[in-house]
Formats: structure tokens, sequence, C-alpha cells
């Protein structure tokens, strides 16, 4: 299985149009000190850290055409469907086995195409590498025996964060390197590969905005923050957080918190209780939840709209030590916790049940809720 090369024209176009809106918009600064570019098949990944990885690295590369892997709900619409295949996209379903992609991203590389992986899945909500990092792309890399080009990218989440509402004014870097030759690549094992890939792509927004004195500027900042924010630090309520402005605050104790220059969380006042990072956030609310998975009753219940790959029903998601069941129309379907490796999930909108014949997509009725679900699952998976 072969998937189409990108057409010359079209990819010349968007390349056109694309390069100075990014440069523009985005502020995209592109640096290539000292890379070579491979003659023949290679491999590039990149770490994930907008939606818009894809068209920056494309930029990067050009007049390489790249067959970029994307998830496979992409690809449920027509129209977008027909024109990513058309373009040599290559779907693959999040966080399970596909073997129709591994197939299609060898028969790329046979071909002596470049194929662009973000091995990381998805975009990280709160600006810095997650935990998890799916394994397996070491022993796909073995298997392809090809030289794999990194591309790095600083400031994404700066830019436009996963849960925010709009972009803001800020650069964003990516760096362009060769990290390891075919030669290297037959050397490692694939579980070295593994751990430089990790090591390779790891990035910290809050960090890099520190350390290179990153600003950020734009209107409404703090939108849509409430919705990744789920647990209160000083009251521990659940669900309360309001967003306006460049502002924060829990409707139970008043907690409140400012986006400051940096747009790193800041206290409004002397009584107030926030954390420095977001992702320290992340950490108190997956530690605090994982605590409540301790219990042997614990459940959690979601109602609102179960989209299957035919059909959308009202419905109800609960997930409990045993696994997720999914319950529409007096119909109950039990997906068990082995079978579920990771959540992916949109802030506010929805998250997903990865299977093998097909995604099922929750759209809670509170977008609230969204982002317990994946900690939850994190910390049912770990404890066993």
């Amino acid at each position: 299985m072969k998937p189409k090369k990108p057409n010359g024209i079209l990819y010349f176009l968007a390349i056109l149009v694309l390069w100075p809106y990014m440069k523009l918009c985005w502020h995209v600064k592109i640096h290539k000190k000292g890379f070579t570019r491979p003659e023949g098949a290679f491999v590039i990944v990149g770490n994930h850290v907008t939606f818009y990885d894809f068209i920056t690295i494309a930029l990067a590369l050009y007049p390489r055409r790249i067959n970029f892997v994307a998830a496979a709900y992409f690809f449920q619409g027509k129209l977008l469907g027909r024109l990513l295949r058309f373009m040599g996209v290559i779907p693959k379903l999040q966080f399970v086995p596909d073997i129709g992609s591994i197939k299609a991203i060898m028969g790329a590389v046979r071909s002596g195409r470049a194929v662009g992986l973000f091995p990381e899945g998805q975009v990280a909500t709160y600006g810095r590498s997650d935990e998890f990092f799916p394994s397996g792309i070491g022993k796909l890399l073995k298997n392809l025996g090809v030289p794999v080009v990194l591309c790095h990218a600083d400031g994404g989440a700066l830019v436009k964060p996963k849960w925010g509402k709009r972009k803001r004014r800020c650069p964003l870097d990516m760096t362009v390197s060769n990290l390891l030759s075919a030669e290297q690549v037959k050397q490692y094992s694939a579980a070295q590969l593994d751990g430089i890939l990790r090591e390779a792509l790891f990035y910290d927004d809050a960090a890099y905005a520190l350390a290179h004195n990153r600003r950020p500027k734009g209107k409404a900042r703090a939108e849509g923050l409430e919705n990744a924010l789920y647990l209160c630090p000083k009251c521990g309520a659940q669900g309360t957080y309001r967003a306006q402005g460049d502002r924060f605050f829990c409707t139970g104790c008043g907690n409140t918190g400012v986006l400051d220059a940096h747009g790193l969380p800041a206290p409004a006042g002397p009584e107030d209780k926030v954390f420095p990072t977001l992702y320290q956030w992340h950490r108190f609310q997956a530690e605090q939840t994982a605590r409540l998975c301790a219990a042997p009753d614990f459940r959690l219940v979601t109602r609102g709209k179960i989209h299957f790959p035919q059909e959308s029903l009202p419905g109800t998601a609960q997930l409990d030590r045993e696994g997720i069941t999914i319950t529409v129309e007096g119909r109950s379907e039990h997906y068990p916790l082995s079978s579920i490796q990771h959540m992916p999930c949109s802030v506010g909108k929805y998250f997903e049940i990865p299977r093998k014949s097909g995604i099922i997509t929750v759209y809670p009725a509170d977008p609230k809720e969204i982002m317990r679900w994946p900690d939850a699952v994190a910390a049912l998976k770990k404890n066993g």
C-alpha cells in the first residue's frame, strides 16, 4: 500500500500562500544552521505543539514534498478526507495498532519519499510534553532503516495554546537538525530509539518563555482556560473556574489568577493561590484525581452526545475500575482499561475512545468535565 505523492502544483501554491501567512501572523522563525537534508527517503519527527505544525515543517523542508501522518479523525469529513488523501496524507488511528498506516508509511519510504510523523500523537494541553509517550515508534524506525530529521518547535503554546480561543502575537521557533543517520538507526535498539526520540522531542514552553523573554500579546488571553483547569487549588471545588480577558477565577471561593507578561499564571492578590505554570496545575489535578480513583467504588459519569463512526446519539459514558461503558438508547458497550492505551481529547469540546473498529467521540453537556477523563484513565491504568 503506497500513498499518493503530494500534488506538486497544489503543494507549491500552498507554500506560496502559507509562507507569508505563517511569517506575518505566526511570526515563525526557522533555524537550519548545520542541517543537511538527506537524499532519498527519510523520516521527519516533530514535537506536536500546535495544530499547524505540519505547515511549519512543510515550509522548513520545501521543496521536498512530505507524506504526513495524521489522525484518522480528520478523514471523517468526506471533502477534507478526499483533500488529505489527494495530498498524500496517511491516516492513522490514534493510540491503537494500525497496520494499514504502517504499510502506507513503509510504501512511501520504499518509493524514496519523506514521511512526517508526530510521535507524541497529540498536542499537549498544558504547554509541556506529556508524561505519556507512545511506544513503537523506535521499532518502526528500525524497520524503515532510513535517516531521521528532527523538527523541534518552541513557543507553540505561547502563540496558540490547545485550550485557547484566540491566537497571540509571539515568535514560534523551529529548529531543523539531523537527528539520526541510517547507520545509527540500525545500530540502536528499538527501545533506545524510543528514548532518543522522547528526549529530542521534549519541550517546555513555560521555561522557554522565561529563558528567551517571550511575551505573548493579545486580547482575552485567558479565555478557554476554564475548560483546562477543573480543580481549584484553594477550595478544592470542581468545575468552578471561569475566565474573562486575562483573568481566571473560581466562582466558589473567588480565587483569582491572571496571565502575566510571559503568559504564565500569577495570583491576582496576596490571598489568591495559583501555580506558577499550567503544567504544575495539571499535575496537582492529576494527583487529586488519582486519590479519588483509588476508592473501590470510584465512578465518573458524563452525559452528552456520543458520536460513533456512522451515527450520533444522546447517551452516557461511565468510567470505573473495570473500564468505560457507553450507553445509548438502552444499549451498552464496555471497553476494558487494558484496551485503552491513551485518551485523546480536545479541550472544551470532546474526548475520544480509540478503537480498532473506529473512534467513539464523546461531547459532554458540560465541557468542563472533559479534562478529568484522561487524568482518571491514566490513574486507573497506573494503579492496575
